[in-house]
């Protein structure tokens, strides 16, 4: 049987506050494969692999759900062809769908920025830097493609700085134009709105979620230990019962070996045969009457 996880970071590398991989992890044969999904989160934006706490946390978890379910089509696949499950081939597999959707965001990022430079709305990077906030070493990783991709906050920052001109489903990816309608462009913010609003309110969720589980473990706890507790009374009862046999069982002995001195006429413990006779209180030797000198 074949199981798979979603979590943030098995290595460790992460440092406090800083983003870091989420993976899924396959479990089959008590062997564990880790794939990067190229989702990179706060280890507190991560709660039993759901993304929260994030204006970006509904585009994530689509993605991390569209590997999640690619994974599970390849070995859904392999059971009923009758063929092993290759966990390093499905890795490989998914890590390539991973790779095309980066490649992909990379490519339609450059191509927003070839409108906007057609446009004549910026017109070399450094004014991109400025009007976005975006870092200009970002900026240039991203067009080298030494970033593999843009992030969303990188994204959301490059459409604010240009009134939201251009549909972020198109960035993620989605069958949309790039740029939005005229008449939706007045919607942006309210959309934008809404969009943080739901990732306070799946957060919020996920918190009540998280209590009601940490309550649920603690009940569970609370019954352990009362159910320990009574296995501990129910020993020391068995205890006390046992001494008391035991006592009892002692004194039979005792009272058996004393009834059998008062019967034995020798002396215990000569094991040598030389037992020596008790000596009878008060008995004398007979007396012979007759006299033994002649007259």
């Amino acid at each position: 049987m074949i199981t798979q996880r979603i979590i943030f970071d098995h290595r460790g590398r992460t440092k406090k506050g800083e983003e870091g991989p989420v993976e899924i992890v396959l479990t089959y044969k008590r062997k564990k494969y880790y794939i990067n999904t190229g989702v990179r989160v706060r280890g507190n934006e991560l709660f039993n692999g759901q993304i929260i706490n994030r204006t970006d946390a509904v585009e994530l978890q689509a993605r991390l759900d569209f590997f999640s379910k690619k994974i599970m089509q390849a070995v859904n696949s392999c059971l009923e062809d009758g063929r092993e499950i290759d966990v390093a081939q499905i890795r490989r597999q998914v890590y390539f769908n991973i790779i095309d959707v980066m490649n992909k965001r990379n490519e339609l990022f450059k191509k927003a920025l070839d409108w906007l430079y057609s446009e004549g709305k910026v017109a070399d990077q450094r004014e991109l830097s400025l009007k976005t906030e975006i870092n200009e070493v970002t900026i240039s990783r991203i067009l080298n493609d030494k970033v593999k991709e843009p992030s969303e906050s990188t994204l959301r920052k490059f459409n604010a700085a240009f009134n939201h001109i251009f549909n972020m489903d198109y960035f993620r990816g989605k069958d949309v134009p790039m740029l939005v309608d005229s008449g939706q462009l007045s919607t942006n913010n309210n959309t934008h709105n809404i969009d943080v609003s739901s990732a306070i309110n799946a957060a919020i969720s996920a918190y009540v979620q998280l209590i009601e589980t940490k309550d649920d473990v603690i009940a569970e706890k609370d019954a352990r230990i009362v159910a320990l507790e009574q296995i501990i009374i129910d020993k020391e009862k068995i205890i006390k019962e046992k001494d008391a046999r035991i006592a009892y069982i002692e004194r039979q002995l005792t009272a058996i070996q004393l009834n059998e001195i008062d019967k034995y006429p020798f002396s215990i413990g000569a094991a040598d045969g030389r037992e020596n006779p008790k000596i009878q209180p008060n008995v004398s030797p007979p007396k012979n009457n007759k006299s033994t000198n002649p007259r």
